[in-house]
């Protein structure tokens, strides 16, 4: 794990919240996660549903978003806060640590990245995002950062994107059909491997599998980031001891369509009890 912070000088104890954030419904896929891989974890979920969709806002808007909710998250008692949204990594993940030294706070573009070093099996990749994520070019700087020969290719997919952060999934032909639409242009460059780039694009993960076949590496920040996670909770001795019965998982949403919202929650997690509260991330 590279530059990965440590929890030990924070404070924290074992028993205190995983922090998620994302713009919507998308960062479920990390939750999603944490259920396979940190089952005893309790988790406080929030989505900033109000101001969605981020990837077509301006930069230093949704820095500011980022910030404001990472500081609602560290005031909630978040031992960490995972920022399970590609959009908000890029644009906030940095000023969110400047402003919030004290507590670990891991994004999505390295989380990615991490994982090419032991699934890498050839030299051209693609990337699907939003459009600030792929006009910032935050994975393809990172890729060649990494290694310079690494060949990468972009592309945003915004109908695609729109439907999967409204929980509007269940038409899988149309699903598809998006699917064959985006994945076209990197076909035709012979991609290897396709970095979903945006957490909403798991929830159509077994779509995106249909389409780009077996000979394409996948590779889902969002179950990296909880890779990294479940590393330095160890690390610090921080692995809540509780039994996973005993977990608890707190929603919390800046808008008012908490039914929506619970229902795909229901549907995408499979849980069947469930409370969502309205929050306010301003003039707090």
């Amino acid at each position: 794990m590279r530059n990965d912070p440590s929890l030990r000088n924070s404070k924290s104890k074992p028993e205190q919240s995983i922090g998620i954030f994302d713009s919507g419904p998308g960062g479920l896929a990390v939750l999603k996660y944490i259920m396979q891989y940190l089952p005893a974890e309790n988790v406080i979920y929030l989505g900033d549903t109000a101001r969605q969709p981020y990837g077509v806002q301006d930069p230093s808007k949704v820095r500011g978003y980022t910030v404001e909710a990472c500081t609602y998250l560290d005031e909630s008692g978040a031992k960490c806060i995972l920022i399970g949204c590609n959009t908000a990594s890029v644009a906030g993940l940095g000023a969110a640590q400047e402003i919030l030294p004290h507590r670990p706070i891991l994004g999505m573009i390295e989380s990615g990245v991490n994982a090419l070093s032991t699934r890498i099996s050839d030299p051209i990749i693609g990337v699907w995002g939003t459009k600030l994520t792929v006009t910032s070019h935050a994975y393809k700087n990172a890729i060649q950062k990494f290694d310079k020969n690494l060949i990468v290719h972009e592309v945003a997919c915004p109908d695609l994107l729109r439907l999967a952060e409204k929980g509007d999934i269940q038409d899988k032909e149309h699903i598809k059909n998006l699917c064959k639409q985006y994945y076209e242009p990197l076909r035709q460059k012979h991609i290897s491997t396709l970095i979903l780039g945006c957490t909403d694009l798991t929830c159509v993960r077994k779509e995106i599998e249909d389409v780009v076949g077996k000979n394409v590496e996948i590779i889902d920040p969002a179950e990296e980031i909880v890779q990294r996670t479940a590393f330095l909770l160890k690390a610090s001795d921080l692995l809540n001891p509780q039994k996973e019965t005993d977990r608890s998982y707190d929603f919390l949403i800046t808008g008012e369509n908490k039914e929506d919202f619970k229902r795909f929650v229901t549907e995408f997690l499979g849980l069947e009890s469930i409370h969502i509260r309205s929050v306010s991330l301003q003039a707090r």
